[in-house]
């Protein structure tokens, strides 16, 4: 290993329809949503990474999420996930299955089994 950190970062993506009623709105909640306080509320509630620096050396965030200044090396390299047609089916059904767990009230163990059942079939080798 070269000792470099690596790893899987997801961001959330925010986008406003060009026919909203309150775009000034829906901005200023973007970004409230996705502020240094927002973010830090998540971390202490879930270890939810966030892309926000500052909260890699934030002390309180640090005893919740130890990882974090870890994990921000890895957008630091400009590295991106490989493309890969291999991966590519169960890296949908992950963002499907996490997606869910994150937005809805379901059994997190429950929605990773059935993505275990859904991949079961699927070759990897080639």
């Amino acid at each position: 290993m070269s000792g470099k950190a690596s790893g899987k970062n997801s961001f959330w993506v925010w986008w406003l329809p060009k026919n909203t009623n309150n775009a000034s709105a829906a901005f200023e909640f973007i970004a409230w949503l996705s502020g240094a306080t927002a973010e830090k509320k998540m971390i202490l509630k879930n270890q939810q990474i966030c892309a926000i620096t500052s909260l890699s050396e934030d002390p309180e965030a640090l005893r919740m999420a130890p990882f974090l200044p870890v994990i921000m090396q890895e957008p630091a390299s400009g590295k991106v996930n490989p493309v890969s047609k291999i991966l590519r089916k169960p890296r949908e059904a992950l963002v499907v299955g996490l997606s869910e767990i994150a937005s809805k009230d379901v059994d997190p163990a429950t929605v990773m089994q059935r993505i275990q059942n859904q991949l079961a079939g699927v070759d990897f080798s080639s």
